[in-house]
């Protein structure tokens, strides 16, 4: 619930006067009129509709325009029409008056149209009682606007979300009450700004040796604000004609700003599952202040276009090619990999074309943007400013080089994984001399068992042929299955083998050494470099210790078969033994920034 807020220029007065009066809402004690709300008959503004019309208008399923909604509200003249011009007017308007029947037989009629129209009768909607009217489009409505005339009586907003407090304001917009318009912007700052201090950028990317990543992904309060802000974008006050707009288009930067500072940067995104699950929530537009942002930070634009497809792999469906050719015209193109420009891009287009509506055409780019994208990237210099004015219709977002904030330290980050020694024994201990098998490593804190950078999929393997004295480690590389929808060509590179760059990296393993001490031993030292196949990957041999498993034994009992089993996989163990503690593998993958 969030806090009351004040009007911002509370009037002076007697303070017991003040209470009494706040404490008369909703009470009949003195009342002489009720607060009536209806489905909207006329544009909002919270008029009835003229005498004898029933202009068409949102309405409630099963229910007419000008049906009334929620029950009336025992109201008082002295206060309502003080608060608002236009409930005063409607008093002016629609109060009989010595010397004339006209406003009766209107009030009259009014009220047999509303019975007519559904409304029912209540005990307060007496055609005898004066009415003030508010207009809603549903009865979900009435409670915020419930809370306007509250605000009347006491000069607080109540509401229990930003999302009520956006409708509060909306119901103040439509009967032009700027202090409470105010009031409720200031309860969205609060709720903003709550949390200032506490841990900022959960998820951000840290330095290597204590995990990859700064923050589990839990947010402040703040960050959860923002993250609602967004998810209510239709209660935005109106950028043409709202008076408010200018103070909320100032919250708008903070919600932003927080946003940003919570999700971190593209590699936290896609390596931590409490984050990626928030960023299927977000709406489009929230996504969109991720993308337009300086300090959403990224190893590489890549890893940026991921962050969009795995967005969009979930949210296609509420997208249209509008808002999909917004959002990626944010993405800087021209910063991306080589990987990206040569095969990741062009195959994209070609899905584009072949598919514009579905999901493996989420990508408006076509193979004549990706063909130069990939050409001007690479090109000398003349031939790139030969290009540059040949560029076209290549939107001009993709060619934004503005780098983004580099969230890989110096350091490097660090990802953690392990195997147990029951996994070495079922997949090494039935080998025959010569065979080879995989074991893949399970990352502590992964999603979907991979690393996630430089827009692809990185899982360390572990390799050994049966007989060898060595067992070989190495990283291997995979355009990410988010792009495997159907009809996608963009998963045809991993069985072509396509080349890229491979990702800079180390690969650690911890062993035991002398005096039982253990410590991480580097098994290989991957450059930027070098090259790496789609499907693929690179690394290095190290060495086992003890004697290699016994031959595989002949046809015999099954007793006999399962004793044999049992002393290979005891075997295996030993082999392993420099390297499991407690019973289990472990290691690190500790990526490295760009050279």
């Amino acid at each position: 619930m969030l806090p009351p807020a004040a009007n911002p220029a509370a009037a002076p007065g007697n303070p017991d006067v003040i209470s009494s009066l706040a404490g008369l809402y909703g009470q009949q004690e003195y009342s002489d009129c009720k607060v009536v709300f209806m489905l909207e008959t006329t544009p909002r503004g919270g008029q009835a509709a003229p005498s004898g019309t029933l202009a068409a208008g949102p309405a409630e399923p099963g229910l007419a325009p000008g049906s009334v909604v929620g029950e009336p509200l025992p109201a008082h003249s002295l206060i309502l029409r003080r608060a608002c011009e236009k409930w005063n007017q409607q008093w002016l308007d629609w109060t009989p008056r010595p010397d004339s029947n006209t406003r009766a037989s209107k009030r009259r009629k009014l009220t047999r149209m509303q019975a007519a129209a559904g409304g029912g009768a209540s005990p307060a909607a007496r055609a005898d009682v004066p009415e003030i009217r508010i207009a809603v489009r549903s009865a979900d409505e009435v409670p915020a606007a419930a809370a306007v005339v509250k605000l009347a009586y006491t000069g607080l907003v109540e509401a229990g979300s930003i999302t009520e407090a956006l409708q509060v304001r909306q119901q103040a917009g439509y009967l032009r009450m700027p202090r409470c318009m105010e009031a409720c912007l200031a309860l969205v700052k609060e709720a903003l700004l709550r949390g200032e201090g506490a841990s900022a950028g959960a998820g951000s990317s840290s330095g290597a040796g204590g995990g990859h990543g700064g923050g589990s992904g839990s947010s402040s309060s703040g960050a959860e604000a923002a993250m609602e802000l967004f998810r209510c974008s239709a209660l935005w006050p109106d950028p043409a004609n709202d008076p408010t707009f200018a103070a909320f288009e100032a919250l708008l930067s903070e919600a932003k700003r927080r946003l940003v500072a919570h999700f971190g940067d593209a590699l936290a995104v896609l390596n931590k599952e409490v984050l990626r699950r928030q960023l299927w929530a977000l709406p489009a537009m929230g996504l969109e202040a991720l993308l337009e942002s300086d300090g959403f930070g990224t190893d590489s634009e890549s890893s940026v276009v991921l962050v969009l497809a795995v967005w969009m792999y979930v949210n296609h469906c509420r997208t249209d090619a509008d808002t999909r050719r917004r959002l990626c015209g944010l993405l800087r193109l021209v910063q991306c990999s080589r990987g990206y420009l040569a095969w990741v891009l062009p195959a994209l287009a070609l899905d584009h074309h072949d598919h514009p509506d579905g999901r493996a055409g989420w990508l408006p780019i076509t193979p004549d943007q990706a063909g130069w994208l990939s050409n001007y990237v690479g090109a000398a210099a003349a031939v790139k400013e030969v290009l540059w004015e040949e560029r076209g219709g290549v939107p001009e977002g993709w060619l934004n080089c503005r780098p983004r904030r580099q969230c890989v330290p110096p350091p490097g980050l660090a990802f953690t994984f392990g195997a147990s020694r029951e996994d070495l024994a079922e997949a090494f201990a039935t080998l025959e001399e010569q065979q080879s098998a995989d074991v893949y490593p399970e990352f502590d804190d992964g999603v979907f068992g991979s690393i996630w950078a430089m827009g692809l999929e990185w899982r360390p393997n572990l390799q050994y042929t049966q007989g060898d004295a060595n067992a070989y480690m190495f990283l291997c590389a995979r355009v990410p299955a988010t792009f495997e929808v159907q009809s996608s060509t963009v998963r045809g590179l991993n069985l072509l083998r396509r080349p890229t760059e491979m990702q800079r990296a180390g690969l650690y393993m911890s062993k035991r050494g002398a005096f039982g001490r253990w410590k991480d031993v580097l098994i290989s030292d991957l450059a930027s470099s070098e090259a790496v196949a789609f499907g693929s990957g690179r690394g290095n041999f190290f060495a086992l210790y003890g004697a290699a498993a016994p031959p595989v034994p002949a046809q015999r009992q099954a007793g006999e078969q399962q004793q044999a089993l049992r002393a290979r996989e005891a075997v295996v163990a030993a082999r392993w033994a420099a390297y499991l503690r407690d019973g289990k593998l472990t290691g690190k993958v500790v990526l490295l920034p760009r050279e």
